[in-house]
């Protein structure tokens, strides 16, 4: 039995009632106002059009009804909220949903905020941008990396996991 697709006002209207910060509307309607965020979010953040895209049918390998996708970074990683859990998860299209971690919505922007220190993206620009979308720990996440990164703590993907699980334990980022 096929469900319903899931459409842009429905996920609108989610990001609404979850009373995110008012940027992540700027960014779902392609119509972001803030210079700073704009050169960051506009070629690797949109709404999720690889599953807008698809038909009730094939919507249902990503158990749409429960988890809502929001935000498409890239064309292969999904951020979407968890109905049932009430909470945030990232999960790639290629690999679709398998464990999820629940996280809040800080949480599942971690990754993000380590792509824009990978791309040398400037300190003050990530405090600014963590401040639009609301998020409380950005400074001291931004301080923490640069730490470990002095320290050459973050050279290698097992110590990139490890800081990230850590960081998300520190800031009590995961639900």
């Amino acid at each position: 039995m096929a469900t319903s697709q899931i459409t842009e006002a429905e996920v609108k209207d989610l990001i609404k009632k979850l009373n995110l910060a008012p940027i992540i509307l700027e960014i779902f309607d392609e119509q972001i106002v803030d210079e700073i965020a704009m050169d960051e979010f506009r070629k690797r953040i949109s709404k999720p059009y690889s599953i807008f895209t698809l038909d009730s049918n094939e919507q249902e390998a990503y158990q749409v009804q429960r988890f809502i996708p929001i935000f498409e970074f890239g064309s292969d990683r999904i951020i979407a909220y968890d109905l049932e859990n009430k909470g945030f998860i990232n999960y790639s299209l290629e690999e679709g949903i398998q464990s999820p971690t629940l996280l809040t919505f800080e949480g599942v922007f971690l990754e993000e905020m380590i792509a824009m220190f990978e791309n040398e993206v400037s300190e003050s620009d990530i405090i600014h941008i963590g401040k639009l979308l609301g998020f409380k720990h950005t400074e001291s996440i931004v301080e923490d990396y640069l730490e470990s990164e002095d320290n050459d703590g973050l050279s290698t993907f097992e110590e990139m996991d490890a800081w990230t699980e850590k960081t998300l334990d520190k800031y009590h980022l995961k639900i």
